[in-house]
């Protein structure tokens, strides 16, 4: 249990310059996950994930102290070899106490943040309550539209033409060519980013189930 509703809000002057920290060495996504619970009606869920990174550890230790002393600080390893960089991770509570608070200051992120404020948001407002089927897939679909429109903007391509036919490419990864835009480096992005639809067990697996989760006559 946290103790959020303690803590002292941001001041502008610390919600500006972690906001900057954010747009410069942060990240923000949501990461499909499946249940580990063998007989959950619902086997995907999606977790919510900020991170800051920095081989300073002091300027990491000082966002995190303004934060209630929330989210986890640790090192980073690469390849099996202790790095100079560490990482600061918050996740669903103090991602909706936090990023409400940088989103005016945010200037490279701030649609991402938007997004994420919408989704904590929306989860937020079903917590604590049994979900009819027909509100828990729309809410699975509109998680899944977040997702997608955070990856494409953490990756700098245009979600409607990534998604516009992305059922197509999911049943036949050979039924979309290379996307039609100018200059090498976009056709290349947005060749890794098809691949990585095509590759993404997880993406494709949550896909998947959704439309057959649809299609059932039996929900209840």
């Amino acid at each position: 249990m946290n103790n959020l509703d303690n803590v002292k809000q941001l001041d502008i002057s610390a919600a500006s310059y972690i906001a900057g920290f954010l747009d410069a060495d942060g990240s923000i996504h949501l990461q499909i996950k499946r249940r580990n619970k063998e007989g959950n009606r619902h086997n995907y869920h999606f977790h919510p994930v900020v991170n800051f990174a920095n081989n300073r550890v002091k300027v990491l230790d000082w966002i995190q102290s303004n934060c209630g002393r929330f989210g986890n600080l640790k090192k980073k390893y690469k390849n099996h070899v202790k790095d100079r960089s560490h990482t600061l991770t918050f996740s669903s509570s103090v991602i909706r106490w936090l990023l409400p608070q940088l989103e005016p200051y945010l200037i490279l992120k701030r649609e991402q943040a938007r997004l994420m404020i919408e989704y904590t948001r929306m989860t937020r407002e079903v917590r604590g309550g049994k979900i009819k089927s027909d509100l828990w897939l729309k809410n699975m679909k509109k998680y899944l539209e977040i997702y997608e429109r955070i990856r494409c903007l953490n990756h700098d391509i245009e979600y409607a033409m990534v998604f516009k036919k992305v059922g197509e490419l999911l049943e036949d990864p050979k039924s979309l060519e290379c996307y039609n835009v100018i200059g090498d480096n976009e056709r290349e992005r947005y060749k890794k980013f098809k691949d990585w639809i095509i590759s993404s067990q997880a993406y494709r697996k949550c896909n998947e189930y959704l439309r057959r989760y649809e299609g059932s006559e039996t929900r209840d």
